[in-house]
C-alpha cells in the first residue's frame, strides 16, 4: 500500500459488557443460471480468463469439494494488497507480481479452511490501477460505477459465475487487505449489491483534501448506494501504512448508514472488537482494533485472529 504522509490519529474505543450478534435464520437461495449444471474442473483453478472491455483479466477460483449444483452458494470476492510492480511487461502493460499479489494471500486469508464448502470463493486479481502511482498494481477506489474498469471486472466475474455455477446473488461478499481493504469498501459503497464486507487495515480516503495526492480522488460518501451491507472493520491500532484514521471513517460510515447507535458492545468475535448496537436487521456493524496485526508486523491480515472473525461473520449472513 503506497504510504500516505499523514499524522497518525488514535483510537479510544470502550468496551462494554458482552453481546453476541444476534443469530440470523439463513435467507432462501435465489437459483442462478447455473443452477442444475453438473460442473466439470477441479475445486481451485487459475488462471481463469475473461474479457472486460476488450482487455484480458484473471481470477482464481475456488469451488467446494462437495459442490452440489442444486445449493445456490453465497460468493465471496477476495482482494489482495498493493504491490511493487518494477517487473513489468510494458508489451502486455502486466505486472508480473499480479499472480503473486492474488495467489500469495490465499493463504493468509484463511478462508478455505474455514468456509470454503460453504461457499464459492473468488481471488480477484489487480492490474495496475493505483491513482497515485501507476508502478503500483493496486485497485480502482475513486470511480464510480460506468468509469470503473475495476467494477466493471467484478460485474464480469459475477455473470459468469452464474451462468456456469450455482451461486445465490443476492450473498455475495467482499474481504480485502490494504489497498484491496479500501477497494472493498468502495465496491459496498459506490457500486452496491453486496451482503457484507470485511476489511483489514482498509478503510475510506474520504472528504479529507489536504492529506489526499488528489482532491478529485477522494471518495464522496454522499454518493454511496443504500442500503449498506453488514461491515466488519480491522483495524490495528498502530498500523503506520494505514492510519487508524481510514478504518475509523469506513467504521463511522457504515455505523451512520446501518442505523446503528454510537454505543457498543463486547463482540463475540474476539476481544478486540466491538459491536455497535441497533443495527438494521441483517447490517451487523463491527470494528476490531488490535494493538498489531500481526506481530512484530503492524500491516498484515490480523493473525492469527483474522480469518476466523471473517468467516465467522460471513457465515453469520450466509
Amino acid at each position: 500500500m503506497l504510504v500516505r504522509l499523514v499524522v497518525l490519529w488514535g483510537l479510544a474505543f470502550a468496551l462494554s459488557s458482552s453481546m453476541a450478534c444476534p443469530a440470523t435464520p439463513d435467507p432462501p437461495g435465489v437459483p442462478a443460471r447455473g443452477c442444475g449444471q453438473a460442473r466439470v474442473g477441479e475445486s481451485f483453478e487459475y488462471p481463469v480468463l475473461v474479457d472486460v472491455d476488450g482487455l484480458e483479466r484473471r481470477y482464481a477460483l475456488h469451488v467446494p469439494e462437495r459442490y452440489d449444483q442444486d445449493r445456490p452458494y453465497p460468493v465471496v470476492l477476495v482482494f489482495h494488497g498493493d504491490a511493487d510492480c518494477k517487473d513489468f511487461d510494458d508489451a502486455a502493460e502486466f505486472c508480473l507480481r499480479s499472480q503473486e499479489a492474488a495467489l500469495g494471500t490465499r493463504e493468509a486469508f484463511g478462508l478455505e479452511p474455514l468456509i470454503g464448502e460453504d461457499a464459492i470463493l473468488i481471488y480477484v486479481e489487480g492490474r495496475n490501477l493505483n491513482a497515485f502511482a501507476p508502478e503500483i498494481l493496486s485497485w480502482d477506489t475513486f470511480r464510480a460505477v460506468g468509469k470503473n474498469p475495476d467494477f466493471a471486472f467484478v460485474d464480469v466475474i459475477l455473470d459468469e459465475l452464474e451462468q456456469h455455477l450455482c451461486i445465490d446473488s443476492t450473498r455475495t461478499f467482499a474481504v480485502g487487505f490494504s489497498g484491496g481493504g479500501f477497494f472493498a469498501d468502495s465496491l459496498a459503497c459506490l457500486r452496491g449489491g453486496l451482503a457484507g464486507v470485511a476489511t483489514f487495515e482498509g478503510g475510506f480516503e474520504a472528504g479529507e483534501p489536504a492529506v489526499s495526492f488528489d482532491v478529485d480522488n477522494v471518495v464522496d460518501l454522499t454518493a454511496c448506494v443504500s442500503p449498506a451491507p453488514a461491515a466488519l472493520v480491522v483495524q490495528a491500532q498502530d498500523d503506520t501504512v494505514v492510519p487508524p484514521r481510514y478504518g475509523a471513517a469506513a467504521a463511522e460510515h457504515f455505523r451512520s448508514v446501518n442505523g446503528c447507535a454510537v454505543d457498543t458492545a463486547r463482540s463475540d468475535l474476539d476481544d478486540n472488537c466491538v459491536a455497535f448496537i441497533g443495527c438494521r436487521e441483517r447490517a451487523d456493524t463491527i470494528l476490531c482494533t488490535p494493538a498489531s496485526a500481526d506481530p512484530p508486523r503492524t500491516h498484515a491480515i490480523w493473525q492469527p485472529q483474522g480469518p476466523p472473525a471473517v468467516s465467522a461473520f460471513f457465515q453469520a449472513h450466509f
